[in-house]
């Protein structure tokens, strides 16, 4: 406990001083808005009986691209019942603090992935999703490496868009298991920006404060090997990816967050 207190302190007046922040964002942001991951067991089979009639019971099973080609009609009533989940789950106070923070930075820049699009409906200008967004929209055969928004009269339905191009079912803009026609036009922008960031960047030395980022798919981890000073915010004790000054705090989100916004 007193080591965690340290750590706060430590971690406080390495944000107030810095003169440049990237924040790395994994799944444990969102958790704190009540946004469902279905990744729990049993958690597909109790909500989506239809899906189970498929003989699909697992999120690693759901989440694959193929199903907007073989089945469509369930593909989308898994996805539009995760668009209105994210549409019910309003971004929670911590990205407010978090844009507080940078708004006093010389430079920032925001990596995250998360597919819900919280840090863009907060306010943030300068973002990497990573796995792409859950609120706009492709081919499904990406006939023209060319994404669009959501509707906004789609926003709040359950239909099934078309690809105003060829005319197939579309699908999310999401990087899904086994997905050879992931439509990259965004992410290869919002890289590019995040490489001109880093480039003009260095020599503010940025820190990172990585939040919630596991180790199964590590690769917010590796990004903040790039750091010379990592803020690690997660409740897991673990130590992989780390370098001598790494500071951790074992806590979630939200609650690390506020105890931050109180020190600095």
């Amino acid at each position: 406990m007193l080591e965690n207190e340290l750590n706060y302190l430590k971690a406080a007046k390495l944000i107030k001083n810095a003169r440049s922040i990237v924040l790395l964002a994994g799944a444990g942001m969102s958790v704190d808005s009540g946004s469902s991951t279905y990744e729990e067991p049993n958690s597909l089979v109790n909500d989506f009986p239809e899906l189970v009639k498929e003989g699909i019971t697992s999120y690693d099973e759901i989440a694959k691209a193929k199903w907007f080609t073989l089945k469509p009609t369930i593909a989308w009533l898994f996805a539009n019942s995760t668009k209105n989940n994210y549409l019910q789950s309003e971004p929670h106070a911590g990205y407010n603090i978090l844009k507080a923070w940078l708004n006093t930075k010389h430079t920032s820049f925001t990596v995250t992935t998360n597919v819900d699009g919280a840090f863009i409906r907060s306010g943030f200008e300068e973002v990497l999703e990573i796995h792409g967004n859950h609120f706009q929209l492709q081919c499904t055969n990406n006939c023209h490496n060319e994404i669009w928004s959501i509707d906004s009269k789609m926003s709040n339905t359950d239909a099934m868009p078309t690809c105003p191009h060829c005319g197939v079912i579309a699908r999310p803009n999401i990087l899904y298991f086994e997905d050879p026609n992931f439509c990259t036009e965004n992410y290869e922008q919002q890289t590019d920006q995040y490489r001109k960031f880093m480039t003009h960047a260095s020599f503010r030395k940025p820190i990172a404060i990585e939040i919630g980022a596991g180790t199964l798919l590590p690769m917010l981890r590796h990004e903040s090997l790039k750091f010379d000073h990592v803020i690690r915010i997660n409740p897991n004790p673990d130590d992989d990816f780390s370098n001598e000054n790494t500071i951790h705090i074992q806590e979630t989100a939200l609650n690390a967050l506020r105890r931050l916004d109180e020190l600095i």
